[in-house]
Formats: structure tokens, sequence, C-alpha cells
């Protein structure tokens, strides 16, 4: 199995040569954002609560398909079966209700494992990580898809925890240092103390740059797990 470096490489290379695609799926969570921000500018009230609530589950909803999307738009490139794009858009919304059920069962799972002790839920975490592409590429649904995940996992669990644990780390780490840099030097522009803005409600420009940073970092995030989950299974 490859390292998590190499596989990151990997797919920052796919990243790069099919930017237009994968951000034009990521950029649906910014309708989600934008519907929130206006509503900031509305006074606190039931209906604002209420319509908060709706689009906190359309956001659910939104994300779920944008994540199956980018899946599977990243084992189309990996595979150079591009003639499949067209479709990924209707098969994504049809994947959304087993692929939310799949990531239910895994959170009772790990909640499960959590009250018995902290090592069950870390296995479960390792064992049941491949669920959701279980269920994306290989039709599998519920249990079935966490029995199958865990059965790609056996006898090369640390080789798995390193390149899905440890790789996403590696992203998600990388991702935090360049946003802060750029949080800094904005601050250092406007004059002001970042710190004291971060510990008291988030200005506008610092939420707007989150949710670009998410646009962009999300497809990485989903290209790289697609490609750890594709060797474990070719190795397989």
């Amino acid at each position: 199995m490859s390292s998590p470096f190499e596989l990151i490489s990997k797919s920052v290379r796919l990243y790069k040569a099919n930017a237009s695609t994968f951000l034009g799926y990521s950029s649906w969570l910014l309708l989600t954002f934008a519907a929130f921000v206006l509503l900031g500018f509305f006074p606190l009230s039931q209906s604002v609560e209420l319509i908060a609530f709706v689009l906190s589950v359309v956001e659910i909803f939104v994300t779920l398909w944008v994540v199956i999307a980018l899946a599977m738009c990243s084992k189309v490139f990996f595979s150079n079966q591009t003639n499949e794009i067209k479709k990924v858009a209707k098969v994504a919304t049809s994947l959304i209700q087993p692929v939310l059920t799949v990531a239910l069962l895994q959170i009772l799972m790990l909640i499960g494992g959590f009250l018995l002790l902290v090592v069950p839920a870390f296995l479960f975490a390792v064992w049941f990580c491949f669920a959701q592409f279980n269920v994306i590429f290989d039709g599998k649904r519920g249990i079935d898809a966490l029995q199958t995940s865990k059965e790609m996992v056996k006898g090369k669990f640390w080789r798995v925890f390193l390149n899905v644990i440890g790789g996403t780390f590696i992203l998600f780490f990388s991702y935090s240092v360049i946003l802060s840099v750029i949080m800094s030097l904005i601050a250092i522009v406007q004059g002001v103390n970042l710190v004291d803005m971060l510990t008291g409600t988030l200005p506008l420009w610092i939420q707007v740059l989150e949710a670009i940073g998410e646009v962009l970092l999300l497809p990485l995030i989903v290209i790289y797990l697609t490609s750890v989950y594709l060797e474990v299974k070719n190795e397989k």
C-alpha cells in the first residue's frame, strides 16, 4: 500500500487536472452558507429559528450529495471512465438515503464504543471507515456495508489507520496552517488583533474565508479517501 504522502501527491495531481468539475460540485455548499448569512441580518424570532432549522437539514442533505458526487467523480477520473461523469449528479441523488443510513449506523457504533471503552471506538472507526464507499461503489446497504468495510481492513489494520487517519490529519493540519497565515495577514493589514476576533463573534470576512476554504479543501479530502479505498480494494 502506498504511503499517505504518495496518495496525497496523487490526489493533488488529480484535483488540479479536474479542478473545474470538483469545484463545480463543492461550490454548492456556498448556497446554504449564503442563506445562513442572509438569515443573520433578520432579528431573532420563532420564524427565523424555524428557517434556520430547515436550512440545517437542507445543509446536511446538500453536503451528503456533494460528498457522494465528489467520490464518484474521483473514481471516474482515477479509472479514466470520463464518459460516466454525466451520470454522477443523478446517481448521487439516489444514494443519499443509503449513505445517510450507514453514516447513522457508524455514529451509533462509535457512540457505543465510547460508552464501553475508547479502544472499541478506535477499532470501529478504522474497521468501518470504508462503509460509505461500499454503499456508493459496491451497492452494499446497511450492516452489509459495515461488514464489507471490516473485511477490507482485515490483515491491514495499521496500514489503513495510517492512510485514513494519518493522511486526513496531514491535509487538515496543512489547511489549518494556510488558513491561519491568511487570516493573520488580513488582520495585520486591518490593524486588528486576530485572537480578540476569534474569541468573540466571528467577523463576516472570516466566515466567508472559512467557507471558501472548506469548498477548496473538501474535494481534496474526498479524492484522497477515495484513493485509499481504491488502493485497499485493488490490493485485496
